[in-house]
């Protein structure tokens, strides 16, 4: 069962800052990785979003970091 993905503001936000990051700093191989990343964390949560806790308990809003500083 596939459960639907809704992004946050937030989450929108600083993904866009990644990947702005990403295009200025580093080559389109780094950019391509990340986002192969997100891709893969965005399935898992599509399958299983059980497995990442609870962000915000009112809209039961779940949180996953795709990659940790």
């Amino acid at each position: 069962m596939s459960y639907p993905l809704f992004w946050t503001e937030e989450a929108e936000h600083t993904f866009n800052q990644n990947l702005s990051f990403l295009e200025q700093e580093w080559e389109n191989a780094v950019m391509l990785r990340f986002l192969d990343r997100v891709e893969d964390v965005l399935q898992t949560i599509r399958n299983n979003p059980d497995i990442y806790p609870v962000y915000h308990q009112e809209t039961m809003t779940r949180k996953a970091v795709i990659h940790e500083k």
